[in-house]
């Protein structure tokens, strides 16, 4: 096997890990009130998100290979994520779809590192956005609908919609939590546990805080008993699969909708109308295999949402199945999900059971949101491309370069 010169792979990761995170950082402040806020024309934004692109091809230098398997497996790996790319950014913008090129330079690099690094600037920009929508700086739009026993209030916290607080929130612990594995310490659980229900408090979003106290749970169980995933193996290999099972499932249920069941009816009230709005979406736009543009009424604010639903216009798809199958077309829905499970298999195969966990968990948060296609609310994503390559050599064996 071709021996990979240290010097080289640390001056790689480096830079892999400066493209990173000023691609977070880029995408974060593009996808929060950030940017609207301050002005910061798309030139400025689109500029930011080419000079860190750009850096990927520095790192593909320095990490080059003649290895024959390593070669194939790449150029595979570089078609499918392509393809993704194509079909994505027509809808989405080149700025979002350019986390598919992340995903396959991420082949190189460890997780650990990546994964906190990302973490780490995800939480600090949370947090900063928290403070300056409290102060008034940034906008804290607050939702607000009367329930039978209450008045329930939701606030934004900078961003468009409040969910994106919650989810963005969930994105961050997983990382952080799957980077340092049964490594972090009892004193930062307790600490994502205290910031959950903080961000539950003002966002309400109690799918996104049910996710995020499972997830610490999971993280929790897999440090007090390091051998219990091992004993569990099968569930893993079920979960591996899930996501195939989400879209199977999310597809029967939006084709097989009839709000004349009780059952369905009392569903679809609880998920505030997700089920028959992904029904409506397939009856009324079908699917092709490269997606088309769908005129969507409903996504925050700016698109009028409660002017949208007094006028019958809503017509919002929430579940990430359905939506990517309308946008972006069947083809793209299939390989996704393929590469999907091949890191889940993988992940299992190295016993990485608790990314096999969080991975499940964030696809499972796609059945009511979409937003989970984009970076900041899923940068798991790039467990693909590690995942899909063979383990590589680890640094402390190069003994004699």
């Amino acid at each position: 096997m071709e021996v990979i010169n240290k010097n080289r792979h640390k001056a790689a990761e480096l830079i892999w890990l400066i493209s990173i995170l000023l691609y977070t950082l880029t995408i974060f402040i593009k996808d929060s009130l950030i940017a609207t806020t301050f002005l910061i024309p798309d030139r400025m934004i689109h500029g930011f998100i080419l000079a860190g692109f750009a850096l990927l091809f520095v790192t593909e230098i320095l990490e080059f290979r003649k290895e024959r398997q390593y070669l194939i497996k790449s150029l595979i790996l570089l078609l499918l994520l392509a393809i993704l790319f194509l079909l994505s950014e027509r809808l989405i913008g080149v700025g979002d779809a350019m986390a598919f090129g992340y995903v396959f330079s991420a082949r190189n690099f460890e997780w650990e590192r990546t994964g906190f690094a990302v973490s780490i600037l995800i939480i600090v920009l949370l947090l900063i956005l928290f403070i300056l929508s409290a102060k008034g700086i940034i906008p804290d739009i607050v939702y607000s609908r009367t329930l039978a026993d209450r008045v329930r209030l939701r606030h934004s916290m900078g961003f468009a919609f409040c969910l994106q607080y919650s989810i963005c929130f969930l994105n961050a612990i997983i990382l952080l939590m799957s980077a340092r594995n049964n490594k972090i310490s009892y004193v930062t659980l307790s600490f994502l546990a205290l910031a959950a229900i903080a961000v539950f408090s003002l966002a309400d979003a109690r799918l996104g805080y049910g996710a995020s106290v499972a997830a610490i749970m999971g993280a929790l169980v897999n440090k007090l008993f390091p051998g219990f995933a091992e004993k569990i193996k099968g569930f893993f290999w079920f979960l591996a699969f899930t996501p195939i099972l989400y879209f199977v499932f999310s597809v029967v249920l939006a084709k097989k909708f009839d709000n004349t069941i009780p059952w369905m009816a009392r569903l679809d009230s609880k998920l505030e109308c997700r089920i028959s709005l992904a029904s409506a979406g397939l009856s009324n736009y079908g699917v092709s295999l490269f997606g088309k543009k769908v005129a969507w009424y409903g996504a925050g604010p700016d698109q009028g949402t409660f002017m949208a639903q007094s006028s019958g216009q809503y017509n919002w798809v929430d579940n990430l199945y359905i939506k990517d199958m309308i946008d972006f077309g069947i083809i793209y829905v299939i390989i996704l999900l393929i590469l999907i499970t091949i890191a889940m298999i993988k992940c299992v195969r190295n016993k990485q059971y608790l990314n096999v966990f969080f991975i499940a968990l964030i696809y499972g948060m796609g059945l009511i949101d979409d937003n989970i296609r984009l970076f900041c609310y899923n940068s798991m994503i790039l467990l693909i491309g590690i995942s899909f390559m063979k383990q590589r050599e680890k640094l402390s064996d190069f003994n004699n370069v």
